[in-house]
């Protein structure tokens, strides 16, 4: 398995919109993974499957618990089977249930929220950005393909639909 880092990306440092969208074939549903994350101390943007539960993280950098959660524990996913899932951060939104919302295949996911969803993003994301593991941490167990991030708030169909997995 192959990690990607970089660094320098102002997409993600600040604001109160971002879509993050990925496809994923992971070949152990159970196992921690990092799929793509953002990580500098308490302010990050993380997508992960942990113990086949899809876990969306955003911090702001004040969370005195350094996370905060989205998780699905009915995730409905196969191993070797390709799926794309989206995140969508609008700061805007009241409730911790309109501010971050994840779909899976265009279709919008039901959620439990632990801690709160920030209203903004942090600065500083722009120090690492690593997708299929966290500075050689949770390797992806798979294939992950298509990584968009998007400083906007887009639609997860017309990316599901516009979007397709590709085997090298």
């Amino acid at each position: 398995d192959d990690e990607v880092s970089t660094s320098g990306n102002n997409i993600l440092n600040g604001g109160t919109e971002l879509t993050v969208s990925v496809w994923i074939n992971t070949a152990d549903k159970t196992k921690t993974q990092i799929i793509t994350s953002t990580f500098f101390g308490s302010k990050y943007v993380e997508m992960s499957l942990i113990s086949g539960g899809l876990y969306c993280w955003i911090g702001d950098g004040t969370s005195t618990s350094n996370y905060n959660i989205v998780n699905s524990a009915t995730l409905a996913i196969n191993n070797s089977t390709w799926y794309n899932f989206t995140m969508v951060f609008d700061g805007s939104q009241a409730t911790n249930d309109t501010r971050l919302k994840v779909y899976k295949n265009g279709a919008l996911l039901t959620w439990t929220t632990v801690r709160t969803i920030p209203t903004t993003l942090a600065t500083d994301l722009t120090l690492n950005t690593n997708i299929g593991a966290r500075n050689g941490t949770n390797e992806f167990s798979g294939k992950i393909d298509e990584v968009a991030y998007w400083h906007s708030l887009e639609n997860p169909l017309d990316i599901y639909n516009g979007g397709e997995p590709t085997t090298i």
